[in-house]
């Protein structure tokens, strides 16, 4: 639908778009694919620690270079015709030693694309397709006060807890979003889990009034 292009190219296209928390890749070679809009990427940690964000597609025919839903790794290699990548991005090995010409990467076009901006606030990482937008700063504006809010309660750095929700819904993803906070619908639809925590509290309350008595 011609609304759904104007989305991707208005919004994604051109907004800081939130890719993921440092915490949630530690360690060097970690990484954990994304998709932004409709372009899948990689946030990725290299080899000297630094975060990445890859397009996840190989620059010879642009299949997907990590299918993984997350893990750790050296290198990606692609599973088409074997090109290997490291976790910066550049190209290894074409798998072939004939072909090609020695010097075929020198301007280093053939390696995975980054992309264009990359900045974070406070561990978050956000990522932009316009090299001209304003500044992650300047985009996050008063919301920064509130992730401020969030991480000064830590007594360290924010983590991720292990363990998600995934859903796959043929629809606008702006109705996943409203469903997240409509509380209208909790009674109804969810009242098995509310009589749960009923249950839950009540069992907890006569626990700690054995424990005082």
């Amino acid at each position: 639908p011609r609304n759904s292009e104007d989305e991707m190219e208005r919004l994604f296209s051109r907004g800081w778009v939130f890719v993921g928390p440092d915490s949630e890749i530690p360690q060097s070679g970690d990484f954990i694919p994304r998709s932004i809009g409709t372009e899948p990427v990689i946030m990725a940690r290299d080899q000297d620690g630094r975060i990445t964000v890859l397009v996840n597609r190989c620059a010879h025919r642009g299949t997907m270079v990590c299918p993984a839903p997350r893990g750790h790794a050296r290198v990606f290699a692609c599973p088409y015709h074997g090109w290997v990548y490291n976790t910066e991005g550049k190209l290894l090995s074409m798998n072939a030693k004939t072909g090609f010409p020695a010097d075929i990467n020198a301007d280093g076009a053939l390696n995975l694309r980054r992309v264009p901006r990359l900045e974070h606030y406070r561990g978050f990482y956000f990522v932009n397709y316009d090299p001209n937008a304003i500044s992650l700063s300047d985009y996050l504006a008063g919301a920064k006060s509130f992730l401020d809010v969030m991480c000064d309660q830590a007594e360290g750095e924010i983590m991720v807890v292990p363990g998600e929700h995934s859903y796959s819904i043929n629809a606008n993803y702006k109705f996943l979003c409203e469903n997240s906070y409509d509380g209208y619908h909790l009674l109804p639809t969810h009242i098995s889990y509310l009589e749960f925590l009923d249950e839950h509290v009540a069992f907890a309350r006569q626990r700690a009034d054995q424990c005082l008595a």
